[in-house]
């Protein structure tokens, strides 16, 4: 699965569900910032399951989010392998800080950008493919029936 089936999916399956006519953009941050607190929890507890599994459940929030607010523009960057190498902690804390500013209002476009650039650092300081915690989301989320908000 490449990156584009990967938000093709997402955005198929939350627009079955109502999740784009029943949330909202704040719900979809929260929920990234949830699943963020469980991709910290597994950083902390060195759980390579637990953090594959909450990287590409915040890839799937901020394609949710990205969809509502018409910043649906999201792509998979190359320049994650050119920056500058940072702890992983540095990085949760940069995306932590991006969601905050998203929530309190400010609305600047390369917002959801930088934070989906920021996940993939984590993946990739963490040595996993980006693609295969996205995968791997996907198939944890395809077959749910419910609506969810």
């Amino acid at each position: 699965m490449n990156w584009n089936e990967f938000k093709q999916n997402v955005e198929r399956w939350a627009e079955e569900r109502g999740i784009y006519e029943h949330s909202t953009p704040e719900a979809q941050l929260l929920k990234a910032l949830s699943e963020l607190g469980e991709l910290a929890d597994a950083v902390v507890k060195n759980d390579r399951e637990a953090l594959k599994d909450a990287i590409g459940d915040v890839a799937v929030c901020m394609v949710n989010y990205a969809r509502m607010t018409g910043a649906d523009e999201l792509y998979l960057s190359g320049s994650v392998r050119r920056m500058e190498r940072r702890e992983t902690v540095e990085v949760v804390g940069n995306i932590c800080i991006i969601l905050g500013h998203l929530l309190s209002g400010e609305r600047h476009v390369y917002m959801p950008q930088l934070t989906q650039n920021y996940v993939c650092e984590v993946a990739r300081n963490e040595e996993l493919d980006f693609m295969r915690c996205c995968a791997q989301a996907w198939n944890e989320i395809k077959d749910r029936k419910g609506k969810e908000q």
